[in-house]
C-alpha cells in the first residue's frame, strides 16, 4: 500500500483582502480560503 502526503488548506470565516491571504498563506504554508470561496452570492 502506498500512502501520499495531503497539504490541507486554511479556511476563514470572514472575507480577506488579496494582502491578507499572501500574508496567511506565508505564515501558514498553506492555500487561504475565506468565506467569499465557499459562498458566492448573486448579486
Amino acid at each position: 500500500m502506498r500512502v501520499g502526503r495531503v497539504r490541507l488548506g486554511v479556511v476563514f470565516a470572514n472575507p480577506l483582502t488579496e494582502h491578507q491571504r499572501t500574508v496567511l498563506g506565508e505564515m501558514f504554508s498553506r492555500t487561504v480560503l475565506s468565506g467569499d470561496d465557499l459562498f458566492k452570492r448573486d448579486g
